[in-house]
């Protein structure tokens, strides 16, 4: 018994079920496994992001946290403000920096601290063009923004920033949530 197919091709029906020709079929079997392959390779890749997230150390994850929440919580917090250095306004559309007064490197105690880190332009806060934080100048206004007795507080010894990685996905969401919190607050400023 010949059957006509969706493609227009006529057939010879094997069984009652068969809706569609050999060829129809082949394109539908291959289009299926193409599927499924997709599939697995979403799950493996979850699985293997998963994996890889679990071995991050403590310093990796919040490398990340820095990276990913706490500068963009910055820059938003300081939109519209100029650069702590130089005093200059960012134009739109210009990379906007995070600057630690004290570096991460030599104070990581104090990394995630807001008040030891302003919005700085690429210029001040690069190391390549040998101004590395402009240093002298951003103590000078950040004295002027926030007063001595900060600065002073900022530059004195603090104990060391003892995160345990049972601790991270707490102290991102904590981040997270100030980041998100400036977004809004900033939005219904403009409005």
């Amino acid at each position: 018994m010949l059957a006509k197919c969706k493609c227009g091709n006529e057939y010879e029906k094997f069984t009652s079920l068969q809706t569609v020709c050999y060829q129809c079929a082949i394109e539908k079997g291959r289009k299926l496994i193409k599927k499924e392959l997709r599939q697995r390779e979403k799950l493996v890749k979850a699985s293997d992001k998963k994996r890889l997230k679990e071995l991050m150390t403590v310093r990796q994850h919040m490398k990340v946290i820095q990276e990913k929440i706490f500068n963009p919580y910055i820059r938003e917090r300081d939109k519209g403000r100029p650069c702590m250095s130089c005093q200059r306004f960012i134009p739109e559309g210009k990379k906007r920096n995070a600057g630690h007064f004290l570096s991460v490197g030599a104070r990581p105690e104090i990394r995630f601290s807001p008040i030891n880190v302003w919005l700085q332009c690429e210029s001040c806060n690069s190391p390549t063009n040998g101004k590395s934080g402009n240093q002298a100048e951003y103590e000078t206004h950040l004295r002027a923004h926030i007063g001595d007795s900060l600065v002073d507080l900022i530059k004195a010894k603090h104990p060391p920033m003892q995160v345990k990685k049972c601790d991270v996905p707490e102290f991102r969401a904590l981040l997270k949530r100030l980041l998100d919190f400036q977004i809004e607050f900033n939005k219904s400023r403009q409005l």
